[in-house]
């Protein structure tokens, strides 16, 4: 099951997406403004269940937007190409692992990190 958070109709909805379209969840979960409130409540399985049983609701006229609104932090994957020194030609050798790093909203947290 693929969830995603998409702006159509001139606001943001959240469900699942398939080949045939998006399927629109908002109000199925009223309590629930958000995937990041979803996830927060543990209500995936939930969503999952409304989703296999409810008709696709966009098959245009929508745009992804960011997957979870207002995100705690972020954790970047960088180098996560397999071709990516033959793209570079930089002569580097590739590296053993991918890096991750972190992101966060909060400014306060990027300094206690350092």
């Amino acid at each position: 099951m693929r969830f995603a958070t998409v702006r159509a109709e001139g606001r943001q909805l959240c469900g699942s997406v398939t080949d045939a379209g998006f399927t629109a969840l908002n109000r199925a979960f009223p309590v629930w403004a958000d995937l990041r409130q979803v996830i927060a409540a543990d209500g995936l399985a939930q969503l999952a269940k409304a989703a296999r049983a409810a008709a696709v609701t966009h098959v245009s006229g929508f745009v992804y937007d960011t997957p979870v609104p207002n995100p705690e932090k972020i954790i970047c994957v960088g180098v996560n190409i397999p071709a990516r020194n033959a793209e570079y030609r930089d002569g580097t050798e590739a590296p053993q692992n991918m890096s991750l790093f972190p992101q966060f909203a909060d400014p306060s947290w990027a300094t206690m990190c350092r």
